[in-house]
């Protein structure tokens, strides 16, 4: 999967794909060397990855004034707008690219 990324990076932003070959690269032997380590700092590393995801993703939903009553709302109840028919893709959550 990382090469088709590569390529991807490569064609759609070219003055920047060799610091992204740089990177993907550095990362790569980052994990390999925290492997040899020990898989614990290996899920360490993980662990602190997740949470600095989980952190700016509940910085971001604070600072956009999402109101909580709407999500909640949408997230407990089932509703579709009359003359909606969902597709299944839609339903079970498939991405199709």
């Amino acid at each position: 999967m990382q090469l088709p990324s590569e390529a991807t990076a490569i064609e759609c932003v070219p003055a920047r794909a060799p610091a992204g070959v740089v990177i993907t690269a550095v990362d790569a032997f980052l994990f390999l060397m925290l492997e040899r380590v020990g898989i614990r700092n290996l899920e360490a590393l993980f662990g602190l990855l997740i949470g600095v995801m989980a952190a700016s993703f509940g910085y971001m939903y604070v600072d956009a004034g999402v109101d909580v009553a709407d999500v909640t709302r949408g997230l407990l109840v089932r509703s579709r707008r009359r003359g909606c028919r969902p597709s299944k893709a839609a339903v079970t959550g498939w991405a199709v690219d």
